[in-house]
Formats: C-alpha cells, sequence, structure tokens
C-alpha cells in the first residue's frame, strides 16, 4: 500500500481508548517534532532524546510510540528501536484521530 493510503487509513481510525491524555499529547508532540525538523524515513527516534525533549519519562513516551507505530508514522526493528515511518510531506493535513466521546482533535 502506497504511503496516501496509509495515512488517509489513518484519518478514519478511532484512537484507542487504553492511551491516556498524556499519551496522546505525546504523540501529537512527536508528529510536531517530525514535522519541524524534517526527519526522513529511517531516522531513529530514541525514547531517551524525546522523553528528555518531552520533559516526562520513557514509559508515555515508548507507549505514544507505539500508538504512532500503530498508526503508520513510526515503525520498529528489533534491536534497532523507533525510526520514522513517512516522511514530514507524506503526512499532509493528516491529524491523529480523535478521542472517542471528544470533540477536540488531540
Amino acid at each position: 500500500m502506497g504511503s496516501s493510503g496509509r495515512c488517509s487509513r489513518l484519518k478514519n481510525s478511532p484512537r484507542p481508548q487504553s492511551f491516556s491524555p498524556l499519551v496522546n499529547s505525546l504523540a501529537d508532540q512527536i508528529v510536531a517534532m517530525i514535522r519541524r525538523e524534517g526527519f526522513e524515513v529511517g531516522h531513529r527516534l530514541t525514547e531517551q532524546r524525546l522523553s528528555s525533549e518531552l520533559g516526562v519519562s520513557r514509559s508515555p513516551v515508548r507507549k505514544a510510540l507505539q500508538f504512532l507505530q500503530t498508526a503508520g508514522v513510526v515503525r520498529s526493528q528489533p534491536n534497532k528501536g523507533f525510526q520514522v515511518g513517512v516522511t514530514p510531506r507524506e503526512f499532509g493535513t493528516w491529524t491523529l484521530p480523535k478521542l472517542e466521546g471528544s470533540d477536540e482533535a488531540i
């Protein structure tokens, strides 16, 4: 499936309810960072660096990265961690799905 199909599929996918508001916010911040920095596909995203830059522990960062992995924004490889899965240009105007019962995009 092409990258544009992946992002359009994500736009319509519900956000899992099991993620806390903090994890949802971190996922948005990570997407914003990928866009702002122009990270290319394959750029390594380390939990330690992200947790330091975002001012939180590694656990919620890991959960945010796991959500972004299910959304197709990042990918994970054994013993290599998380990497950017799509370029910021491929995001287009895509935003993370809304939490169920919420009127605001996360």
